[in-house]
């Protein structure tokens, strides 16, 4: 399976899933015209990106003049692959560790060439919501944060390349 994306408009090289059919289908409606006020927000969330602090991961535990603990977990996950195909495709960091309760923000980045998200199986953030992001394109970045109720290990995968993009997230 090939997904490539060339200006602008993600084609399909051989047949694929639904979701991607419907990405493919949304991107081509949106015509040439609409590219740039599409691109423009997503170069601009990218530079923002790029100019805040960048650590693979940080464990933030600030007390204030109370002396009560805010605390927080943020991992930078990176996705790269050698082409559009995915082959070589995995993530920087393949095991995190967190605390039950705590709020966690992954902040991914594809620096790659097909498209990647993230996505923590079997388990449900503490609104009820499954824990996934929307497919990332080439180039692009999203931040993902949720808080895990209950302790466990639990599995993430690249939902588009799940056998070589994978890793754990241990709650404790």
């Amino acid at each position: 399976m090939c997904y490539i994306l060339q200006t602008g408009v993600l084609r399909m090289a051989s047949p694929g899933r639904s979701l991607l059919n419907k990405v493919e289908t949304a991107l081509k409606r949106l015509g040439s015209r609409l590219l740039p006020l599409v691109l423009l927000p997503l170069a601009l969330l990218i530079a923002a990106a790029c100019s805040s602090k960048s650590n693979n991961t940080s464990n933030t535990n600030n007390a204030g003049a109370s002396g009560v603990a805010a605390t927080s977990q943020s991992f930078d996950q990176v996705a790269t692959d050698s082409d559009a195909a995915g082959t070589n495709a995995k993530f920087s960091i393949t095991k995190m560790t967190t605390a039950v309760n705590q709020p966690v923000t992954v902040n991914v980045s594809n620096k790659g060439k097909a498209i990647h998200n993230f996505h923590v199986l079997n388990v449900q953030d503490a609104a009820g919501k499954d824990i996934k992001d929307d497919l990332i394109p080439a180039g692009g970045s999203n931040t993902l944060t949720f808080t895990i109720a209950k302790a466990g290990t639990y599995n993430f995968q690249c939902d588009v390349h799940p056998t070589t993009m994978k890793g754990t997230i241990t709650v404790q």
